[in-house]
């Protein structure tokens, strides 16, 4: 399992693909790892790539685990999160973390399709589109 995260500090933004099989113990220090790099900072919005993302050993609990380890690093500065999940069980995952999420700093939408995410969070900037689209499974 991998998470790469690309930040883009003239948008306010980092992408992260998961690719792989996923588990609780890789996501929360991939993350810290993201949040103790200097050019990230509190209030960057995130767009979840789960294009290639094996979610069959996530649960529940991992979700919740997972959203209560990161939101300190978020400061209480709202952000939005837009997750691209196109198959059954990885969107189902993104919407559970939707509803963890509900009373947290992050406004987390699931989408199915990439262009759907990319217009939720208001990205059109052709050097973001490409690298979503470019680096799927990479």
């Amino acid at each position: 399992m991998a998470i790469h995260f690309k930040i883009f500090e003239n948008f306010n933004l980092v992408v992260s693909r998961w690719d792989g099989i996923i588990k609780t113990d890789d996501v929360i220090p991939s993350y810290k790892k993201l949040f103790e790099d200097e050019k990230w900072k509190p209030g960057f919005n995130e767009i979840v790539d789960l294009r290639n993302a094996g979610m069959h050993e996530l649960k529940s609990e991992d979700l919740q685990q997972i959203n209560k380890s990161i939101e300190n690093y978020y400061e209480g500065i709202p952000i939005n999160v837009a997750v691209i999940a196109p198959n059954d069980l990885s969107f189902g995952m993104a919407r559970i973390y939707e509803v963890y999420a509900y009373d947290s700093s992050e406004c987390v939408k699931v989408f199915r399709k990439v262009h759907d995410a990319l217009n939720w969070i208001g990205m059109k900037d052709e050097e973001i589109v490409d690298y979503i689209q470019n680096n799927a499974g990479k």
